[in-house]
């Protein structure tokens, strides 16, 4: 009697842990299938994202950087020229 009684008690133990692991893969497989869409449209943003940066790059920031270093190299320019006439200016003896 306790022996059949531990027999059913295994069986439906069984069916119960085959159930259980039949969920827990049927989870693990719709948390992957959601992970990777999420996963797919990050990747997506981020390509996007770096052909916005690439033509804000292109069009705005290497121009205003090559304008920058031209006003830059001009104001050097007139800088030392100012500074060079000054010092031919004072050679000549006219002075003050």
């Amino acid at each position: 009697m306790i022996g059949d009684f531990r027999d059913v008690m295994l069986i439906i133990m069984s069916f119960l842990t085959i159930g259980v692991i039949l969920m827990c893969v049927s989870l693990l497989v719709v948390i992957y299938l959601k992970i990777s869409r999420t996963l797919n449209t990050v990747h997506e943003l981020v390509e996007e994202v770096r052909s916005v940066t690439s033509i804000m790059s292109n069009t705005i920031i290497k121009p205003v950087i090559k304008s920058a270093s031209l006003v830059t190299g001009a104001r050097k320019a007139l800088s030392f020229l100012r500074t060079r006439q000054k010092s031919e200016g004072g050679d000549d003896g006219k002075g003050k």
